[in-house]
């Protein structure tokens, strides 16, 4: 068994020895890991596995072993700990009860800086009700935000996993310099997260096409050759948080006012829009073609050095060039509005 394998390949660790403590923070259901608490292992584990099966589906190859870490945080030691054991993918992660967590302590921290003149008891009652109205709040809309995280899990891994499949063995993608994700384009990096996410953001992001509207849309060449609106923003956010040798990988959870920040600093649009358009790409192109694994095959012909227009001339189900695609995307487009109309 992986948790195993992984608990026995570098026993010498005394951080490995303690967190393997008769494998308590270790789970595992098929190729997926999860380290960390025992409580949101098993829920993540079976969220892992819905998305391992849609990855399947739409990429033809299995899921990547991968090893999910609650709390967020990868130590360098750790994340050489699980590649040890032959697991390439991993994934920082902050659960639901990593939330609560962190929202208690931000509340207690500002409830304490603000009444730094009252008594300990005083101060401690009034963090309580704090919580307490916090909980209140937050109880009502609990089961959507179940909901989303379950999606953004899988998208999550989604990105993961492909970047494991398609920068295999030595792989590389056409497109030279960084990106936000894999070696892909950012369009097909993001299209194979969105192809792994619940129905719950699906919808939400169907939604968000009604409402923004086909002309806020990129232009469609442009979104096929544009860099995710927020690369320039990540690279600046890891650049202030600033990194170490033994920092290894870790999710970041932003305030309300720092994820605003970040949204601003997005100078080549807004994410939002980004992520609507690929859902929107992928049911136009689900229009065309009955083959599931067509991003697959975008995917491993781009891989092997041939552009996105050579892999349109070369199909038969799509429209053979971009300027041909563009026309019937806007033709969908509007054909969707007149629907909703």
């Amino acid at each position: 068994a992986l948790c195993v394998l992984f608990c026995g390949c570098a026993s010498s660790n005394a951080h490995q020895r303690a967190l393997c403590a008769d494998l308590t923070s270790c789970h595992q259901l098929g190729a997926v890991v999860v380290i960390g608490d025992t409580g949101p292992a098993v829920q993540l584990l079976q969220q892992a596995q819905a998305g391992a099966t849609r990855f399947e589906q739409h990429f033809g190859v299995p899921a990547p072993t991968v090893a999910i870490v609650t709390g967020g945080v990868v130590s360098a030691q750790l994340e050489q700990d699980i590649q040890s054991a032959g697991i390439q993918a991993i994934l920082p992660w902050i659960s639901a009860q990593d939330q609560k967590k962190l929202l208690e302590a931000s509340i207690r921290k500002q409830v304490l800086a603000q009444t730094s003149g009252l008594s300990v008891e005083q101060r401690e009652a009034m963090v309580q009700q704090a919580l307490q109205s916090a909980g209140e709040q937050t109880s009502a809309s609990l089961s959507q935000a179940d909901n989303v995280q379950r999606g953004a899990l899988t998208h999550e891994l989604g990105h993961v996993w492909f970047k494991t499949v398609f920068e295999a063995a030595g792989q590389v993608l056409p497109i030279p310099g960084e990106q936000f994700g894999s070696g892909a384009p950012d369009w097909l990096d993001e299209v194979a997260a969105v192809l792994l996410e619940n129905e719950t953001l699906r919808q939400s992001r169907r939604e968000a096409l009604l409402q923004i509207g086909a002309s806020q849309l990129y232009p469609l060449e442009q979104y096929l050759s544009m860099p995710h609106p927020s690369f320039a923003a990540a690279r600046a956010l890891a650049a202030r948080l600033g990194a170490s040798e033994d920092a290894g990988n870790r999710a970041i959870v932003l305030t309300e006012e720092e994820a605003a920040q970040f949204l601003s600093a997005s100078e080549a649009g807004d994410p939002t829009v980004f992520y609507t358009q690929t859902q929107a790409f992928i049911d136009f192109v689900s229009t065309y073609t009955s083959n599931a694994r067509v991003f697959a095959d975008i995917a491993d012909t781009m891989a092997g050095g041939v552009t996105f227009a050579e892999w349109l001339d070369g199909q038969s189900t799509l429209p053979r060039s971009l300027p041909g695609l563009t026309d019937a995307w806007q033709a969908w487009l509007d054909a969707r509005a007149k629907q909703r109309s």
